[in-house]
Formats: C-alpha cells, structure tokens, sequence
C-alpha cells in the first residue's frame, strides 16, 4: 500500500506525490495556469489545454471524465447516436 502523506488542509484528499496535493489544491483555488494562446481560455490542467487546443484545431474530441464531461457526453450520445 502506497503511503498518502501529503494531505489536503481544506478536505480529506490525501496524496502520495507533493505534486499531486499542489494540482488539487487548484480545486480550491480556482487557479488556472494555463491559457490558450488562440482564445485566451485557462484552465486549470494541462491535459485539459491540450484537448482544448484541438477544438482549434478542427478534430472532434471525444473525452470521458468525471463530473460534467460524463453529462456532456451521455447527451451527445443520446442526440447523436439514440436508435430510439
């Protein structure tokens, strides 16, 4: 079992990398470190610019993560591909 010493003052999350703890703590923040040179947009992580950047770039992104992107996801499934 990994050992989480690195523990989130503001909630329960606990991590087992410093670097983890400092990109969660964004959550609470709000800070956004990177922005897209095209529009402008931060956000908070760099996985999240990078699929950003290829709407710019015209290929369709399709992505599965938690939150909100599985709801945008289950209504573009339903408008999209429902055989109903």
């Amino acid at each position: 079992m990994v050992e989480k010493s690195f523990s989130c003052h503001l909630c329960q999350a606990s991590f087992s990398h410093s670097f983890n703890l400092k990109r969660h703590q964004r959550v609470h923040t709000g800070e956004k470190p990177y922005s897209c040179p095209q529009c402008e947009k931060r956000l908070s992580r760099q996985y999240q610019l990078n699929v950003h950047l290829k709407i710019h770039m015209g290929e369709t992104v399709h992505t599965v993560g938690r939150g909100s992107q599985r709801s945008y996801l289950r209504i573009h499934q339903q408008k999209n591909h429902s055989t109903v």
